[in-house]
């Protein structure tokens, strides 16, 4: 799936066509405008088991600057959230200053990136559940300006919401659930019912 294929999925559930991901029209202006950000809070939704990334940190990425933490490590370009410390979601650490501080020496990272690879054909490397969660974010954010008074809104929020929710479910059953932090909670507070005007505070809050 390419970033044309996650675009036409986001106009489709508002009834909206895209003839080219090149044409400067109003909407690819908005997609365009909302996609970072999209991508951002997406990539934040949950530990994707299948984004996560291992890094060993060792002295070659060892920072000469000191803080309360022993140790001050380079991260690696494509960092975007912290997953787990040496083999655990309890060891302490911190992200300031563009490193990664903890009192672990020559630790093992786990993380999500801050982006989605694609390859040589430009076809995002990542589940398409996953990029699905993309498209519907960014309908959601892009209603509002190209439906307003349509069901899109609605729409785009239901879908975002069961897709998380069945991606997260095929995680759990997958994996040790006491060994999967938050595995057995849901995102929205512990409920299973759907608020459109919380959601809609929780996006605004996230991004702020």
């Amino acid at each position: 799936m390419t970033k044309q294929n996650v675009y036409e999925m986001a106009l489709s559930v508002l009834d909206i066509n895209l003839v080219s991901v090149e044409e400067e029209s109003k909407e690819k202006k908005l997609l365009d405008l909302f996609y970072p950000k999209v991508l951002q809070f997406v990539l934040k939704a949950w530990d994707f088991l299948f984004l996560i990334k291992k890094e060993d940190l060792d002295e070659t990425s060892l920072s000469d600057e000191t803080w309360k933490y022993l140790y001050g490590y380079t991260l690696p370009a494509d960092f975007g959230h912290m997953v787990q410390i040496g083999g655990s979601r309890s060891n302490a650490f911190s992200v300031r200053f563009n490193l990664l501080w903890t009192n672990l020496k020559n630790p093992t990272i786990e993380y999500i990136p801050n982006s989605i690879e694609v390859d040589v054909n430009g076809d995002f490397i990542a589940q398409e559940d996953f990029l699905s969660l993309i498209a519907y974010q960014l309908a959601l954010h892009i209603a509002p300006f190209l439906d307003p008074e349509g069901s899109g809104t609605n729409i785009a929020a239901q879908m975002y919401q069961l897709t998380l929710e069945s991606i997260r479910e095929n995680e759990v059953r997958s994996n040790n659930r006491e060994d999967n932090w938050g595995a057995d909670r849901y995102w929205f507070d512990g409920t299973t019912t759907f608020d459109l005007a919380e959601y809609r505070r929780l996006l605004f809050e996230e991004d702020s």
